[in-house]
């Protein structure tokens, strides 16, 4: 009976095991994918910062506040849809890649 007992213990041990396994896995793919997706994210805000600066120039050149405004605005709700579509684009991976495989106990 004593080997049936070690037995159990390893069996208890390894589904503890699988268990951290599955938790570390989980949290190093999620930090992977939000760097990743972090720099995403920035790269297309650095892109629409750059346009506010032409409508800000724009502006300036053209010495209209008006035009100012509206490039301002139609550039703040640019900011606003390339956070929600990156954003969306990247729970749709983490979702993808957070189904590991299960462990089948017989215990």
């Amino acid at each position: 009976m004593d080997a049936d007992r070690r037995i159990d213990d390893l069996e208890l041990r390894l589904e503890k095991y699988h268990e951290w396994l599955v938790e570390s896995i989980q949290e190093r793919d999620r930090l992977a994918l939000d760097a990743a997706w972090g720099v995403h994210y920035a790269l297309y805000q650095n892109i629409s910062a750059i346009g506010i600066l032409a409508g800000a120039y724009i502006a300036f050149e053209q010495r209209s506040w008006v035009i100012g405004i509206g490039v301002g605005l139609a550039l703040l709700f640019s900011q606003f849809a390339i956070f929600s579509w990156s954003n969306g684009q990247r729970m749709k991976e983490v979702d993808r890649l957070a189904q590991l495989p299960t462990w089948e106990w017989k215990g």
